[in-house]
């Protein structure tokens, strides 16, 4: 994330009639309180509550929309407000998912996705700043987790390299995205994008700055949820796309946007995922503001997630705190007028310092912001209007 920011655990076991899973982390998050009206209609699936209970997630209702203390500091990199923007009438929102197999995916994932996560913030590393032989390595490593997740490349490989200025020298500077697809079955040329980005500060004044959070969390993250949908089409295409150069001012999303892969007018919307494992028990969700139609998704999707699940964050003098809409990746799709998601945290004592490292990281918290994000996706992609719809 560029610029300074403000900071449930899944069940014992099996329950009866659910198969056997594995690798799952206990949480110390927070207990949350109770919510005291019943799930929304929409979401009352038997299909729908039978997989989320096989998947861990517990049946008590979670508290959502709660705001917070405004919070202060953050670098402006703000573009003009602009008014809300409207969605064509789609599908109705819905989560009657015909498998549990992608949140069955997840939880078993556990073991590997942390794997993942110390590797991409080791001292190895040396802070994948955007040009460095660190960012190589983290490149190198993505690419390959990719490649195995099956998601394939768009063209010769999933590197698409690019060149951006920084006043005053305004010498050209390298670098790369890495972009993939999974191929969806039902909203034929349509495309849906999740995002994280890769790079972080590097090494300065001797110490690395290795971003366990700040975005090894998102990147990760994005590999996990490819992995848990392998093998499981949605109706959109995804594209899975690693952005470089994040912190250098949203450099790789920027070089992306203006030199898409596809049509930017296919990109349904873009789900972004940056600094989403310091929890506290608490993921913030923005881009309802610029979407009111995103709201009842959102709302949906937050009674049933693990995670308190609070929107805002996303337009100016917030009583929560800083507009976030141009603070991300995410900034760079909505200047281009395609709907965002966002999912991340307030600030926390480590970000954008030395001690945001993998150990500060409380695994359960973690693997609930996953799962509540693989929800959105799902979501999403049966929210959203078919091309038949969008006339």
């Amino acid at each position: 994330m560029v610029g300074p920011r403000a900071h449930p655990a899944p069940g014992g076991g099996p329950r009866p009639g659910c198969p056997a899973t594995h690798g799952m982390v206990a949480s110390s998050a927070m207990p949350i309180a109770p919510r005291p009206r019943p799930f929304p209609h929409a979401l009352r699936s038997g299909a729908l509550l039978a997989a989320l209970a096989c998947a861990g997630w517990p049946p008590a209702p979670r508290t959502v929309l709660a705001s917070r203390a405004p919070q202060t500091g953050r670098s402006d990199l703000r573009s003009p407000p602009r008014g809300p923007r409207t969605l064509q009438a789609g599908h109705a929102p819905t989560l009657d998912l015909p498998s549990r197999e992608p949140l069955s995916a997840l939880a078993a994932d556990s073991a590997v996705i942390l794997d993942d996560l110390r590797t991409l913030s080791s001292d190895a590393m040396e802070g994948r700043r955007t040009g460095t032989r660190g960012a190589v390595r983290a490149r190198a490593f993505l690419e390959a987790r990719l490649r195995a997740a099956g998601v394939h490349p768009l063209g010769d490989g999933h590197e698409r390299a690019f060149t951006w200025t920084r006043p005053p020298e305004m010498a050209p500077h390298p670098g790369v995205n890495l972009v993939g697809s999974l191929a969806g079955d039902g909203a034929a040329g349509r495309f849906i994008v999740v995002s994280a980005h890769y790079d972080h500060l590097g090494i300065r004044n001797g110490q690395i700055y290795n971003g366990a959070d700040d975005d090894a969390s998102g990147a990760v993250g994005l590999l996990a949820l490819a992995r848990a949908l392998r093998g499981h089409p949605l109706r959109h295409t995804l594209l899975f796309v690693e952005f470089d150069a994040e912190e250098e001012g949203l450099r790789g999303s920027r070089a992306f946007v203006a030199d898409p892969p596809v049509p930017l007018a296919r990109i349904a919307l873009d789900l972004n995922l940056d600094m989403v494992s310091r929890t506290a028990g608490v993921l913030w969700v923005a881009g309802a503001h610029e979407t009111p139609a995103l709201r009842p998704i959102l709302e949906e999707v937050a009674a049933l997630a693990p995670v308190a699940l609070r929107l805002g964050h996303d337009r100016p003098e917030a009583p929560e705190g800083d507009d976030w809409t141009e603070q991300g990746d995410h900034g760079s799709f909505h200047d281009a007028g395609i709907p965002f998601v966002y999912l991340g945290v307030e600030d926390h004592p480590d970000y954008h310092r030395p001690t945001d490292d993998f150990e500060r990281i409380d695994p359960g918290e973690y693997m609930n912001a996953l799962r509540a994000s693989l929800m959105m996706l799902l979501a999403l992609d049966q929210a959203l209007p078919l091309p038949a719809a969008a006339s």
